[in-house]
């Protein structure tokens, strides 16, 4: 059954991800030494190479990650990377976008991993069962499921956004109906 649900969140670009159906993961950067723990992480992760990350949404597709070829982003990034078992945030984008183009890859404020569709029709989800989620900081028990919210004025199909309101320190209150 459909029901009311509110959430808040801390600025307008987190907001606007949720509506649009983006997943969002652990941090990716982070000062300090870099490391394959998501509370430690440096300026990259190690132990990706050789894991995978599955979606169901926007595309059936698997991502096995792959060591970055030095420059960062399979060639196409302009920064170097010295360590090619860690991989950086330009790594993960073009591994990532390779297999499944018309998903944007990107951080939040706070340094998390976002995933969402370059142009939002249905959602991201990402799999439980892929091996790269403890690292990425994913879900390994239950899907990672992110829902494209519409407009109340454009239907009255769940899911969809019904009111939304920003406060004094910027945070964002949504209601949606699900």
């Amino acid at each position: 059954m459909a029901q009311n649900r509110i959430q808040k969140f801390s600025n307008i670009d987190d907001a606007t991800d949720f509506l649009n159906g983006a997943v969002v993961g652990g941090q990716v950067v982070k000062t300090g030494v870099v490391t394959g723990s998501i509370d430690g992480v440096g300026t990259g992760i190690q132990g990706l190479v050789g894991q995978t990350l599955i979606f169901s949404e926007p595309a059936i597709a698997t991502v096995t990650f792959v060591a970055s070829n030095g420059v960062g982003g399979s060639g196409t990034a302009p920064k170097t990377n010295p360590d090619p078992s860690v991989l950086l945030l330009m790594d993960l984008k073009a591994q990532i976008q390779a297999v499944i183009p018309g998903l944007t890859v990107k951080q939040n404020s706070k340094g998390h991993l976002v995933l969402i569709e370059t142009t939002p029709t249905n959602g991201v989800t990402v799999s439980h069962t892929g091996t790269a989620n403890p690292l990425l900081g994913f879900d390994s028990a239950v899907d990672s499921v992110g829902k494209f919210y519409k407009p109340s004025s454009t239907t009255a199909t769940a899911p969809i956004w019904t009111w939304m309101q920003t406060d004094n320190n910027n945070s964002v209150t949504v209601v949606t109906y699900e």
